[in-house]
């Protein structure tokens, strides 16, 4: 949430969290999650998806991730003296 509206992405340190919760067992993520891959979590937001790894070892999470592309920012001409 973002001054009281749905943030139109998802952060990533939200999607980190999340994913580790939807693999502990307990917690309201765990139970909403589907199953599917179980080294990965697909997080959906109005933008589009997210898929989040996710390393468990029995009874706690070693590591969880992201894998990002850049994307570009900007196209342009730069003019140089000569």
């Amino acid at each position: 949430m973002s001054l009281g509206r749905a943030h139109h992405a998802c952060p990533i340190t939200t999607a980190l969290c999340t994913a580790a919760a939807a693999r502990t067992a307990g917690t309201l993520p765990f139970a909403a999650a589907r199953s599917g891959d179980p080294g990965s979590v697909r997080i959906t937001h109005p933008r589009g998806a997210l898929t989040v790894t996710v390393r468990t070892s029995p009874g706690k999470i070693v590591s969880v991730g992201v894998l990002r592309t850049a994307r570009r920012l900007l196209a342009g001409t730069a003019y140089l003296p000569g």
